[in-house]
């Protein structure tokens, strides 16, 4: 049975999911547990030989867990492909940059990969009927071309520098210590790898302390550019 045989539900009270659906990221391995019906919060694969008899599936339809379950358990498998499936597909796709923020993955983008890939979770019309389901339809304004990963245009440093500013200072985020650390665990977080001369590239311009309008920091005669908005 392929992933994209699990099909949506349209009868079963899917009231856990309203818990989930009001965040904004999601762990990955969260992720994979939601779309194929499994409460994280109490789902857990055994990992080693001695955990045998510790496996829990947590279901997200209201249905008593199982508990107590062994490796070899027949469902413990199936649900443990699935899940894998899930990773494997997702760790061997493209994504855009901002599809993830410190090493969580992002709604809605995430819902509408996932949709892409033939994987609909069977909680997604409960969802849609409770006004949660947040997927990306496809009448979403183009992105500009220098952010988009699949264009000719794309610009990746400054499509990355922009996703360092926003990460660390956007929304009136409280500003980190160290720019220069909160930019490397950033970067770290959401897997992403620099050159040495990339990396001092992206801290410069994101530096809002840096960047201050201070004349020193200005060439004699600068002028602020207007800078139109965008359409």
């Amino acid at each position: 049975m392929l992933l994209g045989d699990w099909m949506p539900d349209t009868t079963t009270d899917y009231s856990a999911v309203a818990h989930f659906m009001r965040m904004d990221h999601w762990l990955l391995e969260d992720a994979a547990l939601l779309l194929l019906g499994l409460d994280p919060r109490g789902t857990y694969f055994p990992k080693r030989h001695f955990e045998e008899g510790t496996g829990t599936l947590a279901f997200l339809d209201g249905r008593h867990p199982r508990t107590g379950l062994y490796s070899d358990d027949p469902e413990l498998v199936e649900y443990r492909r699935r899940y894998q499936d899930i990773l494997d597909l997702r760790e061997n796709c493209t994504h855009p940059t901002d599809a993830t923020e410190r090493g969580k993955v992002r709604l809605p983008y995430f819902l509408r990969w996932a949709e892409s890939k033939g994987i609909t979770p069977p909680w997604q019309q409960w969802a849609i009927d409770h006004n949660l389901w947040l997927a990306e339809s496809d009448e979403t304004p183009l992105r500009h071309p220098a952010k988009d990963s699949t264009g000719k245009q794309y610009a990746h440093l400054l499509h990355l520098c922009i996703f360092v500013w926003e990460s660390l200072y956007g929304s009136g985020k409280p500003p980190p210590r160290s720019h220069g650390a909160a930019v490397d665990q950033l970067l770290a977080d959401s897997n992403i790898r620099l050159g040495k001369s990339e990396l001092t590239h992206v801290k410069a311009v994101t530096n809002p302390t840096r960047n201050k309008a201070k004349d020193g920091n200005r060439p004699k005669n600068w002028v602020a550019p207007k800078i139109p908005d965008p359409a």
